[in-house]
């Protein structure tokens, strides 16, 4: 038997593919309750295979994992959490991402079944797919990991925010962004404008957090041409003009949103773009291409095409925050302005 002379090292790569499994073990730990049983106090392997009724043996191989991953600490033969696992995987905290990681889990499934969708076509995209219960709460809680923090934060730091007062949410569903924003600003409310089933549904979000009175559900079909109204200090925008912004649909549609806004009003976009590096690059090339797996044609904008789309347009003056400058998700956070009267 002949073995070639290697020229290159596969132990990079085979390391890769191992720790492309880490969100399968994480995901496991939470449906287990592992995390949710280390909050209350550190454990040894043993009685804490015993409270989960799992085999002592593999759940002291899953601990090792992680810790090595960096989300428990191991002392005196006893486990604890990590911050990042008490802040994100423990399902009583506000921060909890157990939905968003079987959402990416189902994402993943694109991938199982690449070389069939590439070869005899896949699905074909359905604009109704997050218009359900499901989808919602998983957009909240990811949004509660860190996306609407980072969004509030942007836009609380223009300094037009004080004096604003009224502003629209357009595609956002039951308002979670508007919440955070809303929060930095007791005198502002909203209108979130989405599919007219995804506002009747918003109600009772909106009412069980406790924005009745400063934020509004309106049913807007906006690929119709829905009118999302007029008057507003702050139009906002979040993971939604993607496919429009392929064609002319994207400078339409800033045209609708400057005749919406009052003379110095703000519009603020909050998308992810390509337009990073290393490992951020990676991970959203990844998504784009999960992307077009599953039938839409793109999940970035860049800068260059934003810019020329507002220009013509007819705004002006611009705020940009690029995704390694504090922004959240690899997204570029973009604020354009009405010229004043």
């Amino acid at each position: 038997m002949n073995f070639p002379e290697l020229t290159v090292d596969f132990k990079d790569t085979c390391n890769m593919l191992f720790t492309a499994k880490m969100p399968q073990i994480i995901g496991t730990a939470v449906d287990l309750n592992l995390f949710d049983t280390l909050a209350a106090e550190p454990m040894g392997t043993d009685r804490l295979a015993r409270e989960l009724g799992t085999d002592s043996s593999m759940t002291q191989s899953l601990l090792e994992i992680l810790r090595e991953g960096g989300y428990l600490a191991a002392k005196a033969g006893h486990y604890s959490l990590n911050p990042v696992a008490r802040e994100f995987f423990v399902s009583s905290s506000p921060a909890f991402q157990g939905r968003v990681l079987k959402s990416m889990d189902k994402m993943s499934t694109l991938l199982g079944n690449a070389r069939e969708i590439m070869t005899q076509g896949g699905p074909v995209h359905d604009e109704t797919l997050w218009a359900n219960e499901e989808m919602m709460e998983t957009m909240l809680q990811g949004g509660r990991g860190g996306k609407v923090q980072s969004a509030a934060a942007f836009v609380s730091s223009l300094p037009e925010f004080s004096s604003m007062r009224r502003m629209c949410d357009i595609a956002g569903s039951f308002g979670y962004f508007s919440m955070g924003i809303l929060d930095r600003h007791p005198d502002l409310s909203a209108v979130v404008c989405d599919l007219p089933e995804v506002a009747e549904a918003a109600g009772s979000y909106i009412a069980k957090a406790g924005y009745e009175g400063r934020l509004e559900a309106r049913g807007v079909d906006l690929g119709a041409g829905g009118d999302f109204g007029t008057g507003y200090d702050l139009v906002f925008v979040s993971n939604y003009l993607y496919e429009w912004s392929l064609d002319h649909r994207l400078v339409d549609f800033l045209k609708r949103v400057r005749v919406a806004l009052n003379p110095g009003g703000v519009f603020v976009s909050r998308h992810m773009t390509l337009d990073v590096s290393g490992e951020d690059l990676k991970s959203q090339l990844m998504m784009e291409y999960m992307t077009r797996l599953g039938g839409y044609p793109t999940h970035a904008i860049s800068e260059a095409r934003l810019t020329e789309a507002l220009t013509q347009a007819g705004f002006c003056d611009f705020t940009v925050r690029k995704p390694e400058d504090g922004s959240y998700d690899n997204t570029l956070d973009f604020a354009a302005r009405v010229a004043a009267s």
